[in-house]
């Protein structure tokens, strides 16, 4: 079975994803339609494990949201927020359960709402039989890739881990797409994700959401946090997914914390990932 199709959650909310939509294999695109919070239609990246689910083990999963709208909706605080999602599909008495835990990065107060902060959540879809028509997914588009993100560059994380990202900017988009590697005991995970505008004073703050697929060890992971302009830090919260037996789904994902560090030399000679750099 594949991941690609329509998924209903519990709010409601509509995911839409395709596979094989990335430079890196496992890479997911697709279009999150909510109906909670702000209503609207947002871009979906991300990584699923190569081996598809079967009645006997999951299918590792993780995704990258970013809120701002994609239609003409009125714009409100939500549209400078991310999440990452990570779990995995799994069959569970013959239905196919996508089953993620959430972790939205509200970067700034949204009032009447709820404050900035962390916010998890577990969500569960179900493929959606009879789906209205969902308009195109967003593809990666020919963004102006730019050194001067602040995104951009090597980041050196306190558990020994680099982080090699560039910044694609969207026209007219409000957000930029993140494309990269992550290092990690001596060989590179793809990482694709969102990175926001920018609040807060002189816009130094950004929600960030990446995405991570590590086929070495056979992991996705989710990377949910901020990123400090001003400081040059990145506050990443990782949900990290295996394949389980779906009875053993509640051991399906840990959490961790990283701080990374921006490296003084920019990582202005690799290889920029064919998302970006198309």
């Amino acid at each position: 079975m594949s991941i690609a199709g329509t998924w209903r959650n519990e709010y409601g909310s509509l995911m839409t994803l395709s596979v094989g939509d990335g430079a890196a294999p496992g890479a997911l695109r697709g279009l999150y339609r909510s109906s909670t919070g702000s209503v609207g239609s947002y871009v979906v990246a991300g990584f699923a494990a190569a081996h598809a689910a079967g009645p006997d083990h999951g299918q590792p999963v993780a995704l990258s949201i970013c809120w701002h709208s994609l239609g003409r909706e009125q714009a409100d605080p939500s549209w400078q927020w991310t999440s990452g999602l990570s779990g995995q599909l799994s069959v569970v008495d013959g239905e196919e359960v996508l089953t993620l835990s959430h972790l939205l990065m509200a970067s700034g107060d949204f009032p009447g709402l709820m404050p900035a902060g962390h916010y998890i959540d577990k969500l569960s879809f179900r493929r959606h039989a009879n789906p209205p028509p969902a308009p195109a997914i967003v593809r990666p588009a020919a963004a102006s890739v730019t050194m001067d993100h602040p995104l951009a560059g090597e980041w050196c994380g306190a558990d020994g881990t680099v982080l090699k990202l560039v910044a694609g900017l969207q026209p007219d988009a409000g957000f930029a797409e993140a494309s990269g590697v992550l290092l990690r005991k001596g060989h590179e995970a793809a990482v694709t994700g969102f990175i926001t505008s920018g609040s807060g004073t002189a816009a130094s703050r950004h929600a960030v959401s990446l995405a991570v697929a590590d086929p070495g060890a056979g992991t996705v992971a989710a990377m949910s946090g901020t990123l400090d302009a001003a400081r040059g830090t990145l506050q990443l919260f990782s949900l990290s997914s295996r394949s389980t037996t779906p009875g053993d789904r509640y051991a399906q994902t840990s959490a961790s914390h990283v701080e990374y560090f921006l490296l003084p030399k920019a990582w202005a000679h690799a290889k920029i990932p064919a998302q970006v750099a198309d």
